[in-house]
């Protein structure tokens, strides 16, 4: 997102918009690749508001637009931020800390949030 979306980061109506619509389209493109390639459906919105064979809905693309403007426009700031004053730190504790910080990051999204997520989306 950063990558395609980044020079949108200071407008972010914009930038919500677009990201709305690319990530849908996504997540579209990789609902019909999991089906055809896979023969796995892994989600479905059939009974949600406004969608699309199941596989998009209008939730999920607000939800993709408010995504995009948190992940372009405030967290990789602050990120890079924080990567630009670790270049001249080059310190084994401080990369190992972040490292840790970023582990458990990713656990409590996939185990505390993702089934909070989850159970609201469905």
């Amino acid at each position: 997102m950063v990558a395609f979306f980044g020079n949108l980061k200071d407008k972010p109506m914009k930038l919500f918009f677009t990201g709305m619509v690319a990530m849908t389209l996504f997540e579209l493109a990789g609902s019909y690749l999991c089906t055809a390639l896979l023969k796995v459906q892994y989600w479905n919105y059939s009974n949600n508001f406004m969608n699309y064979q199941g596989r998009i809905c209008l939730q999920s693309s607000v939800a993709w637009g408010i995504l995009s403007v948190i992940g372009v426009s405030i967290i990789t700031p602050r990120i890079d931020r924080q990567y630009n004053e670790l270049q001249g730190k080059k310190s084994l504790k401080t990369s190992i800390t972040i490292l840790i910080i970023y582990v458990i990051f990713c656990a409590m999204t996939k185990y505390c949030l993702a089934p909070l997520v989850h159970r609201f989306m469905l």
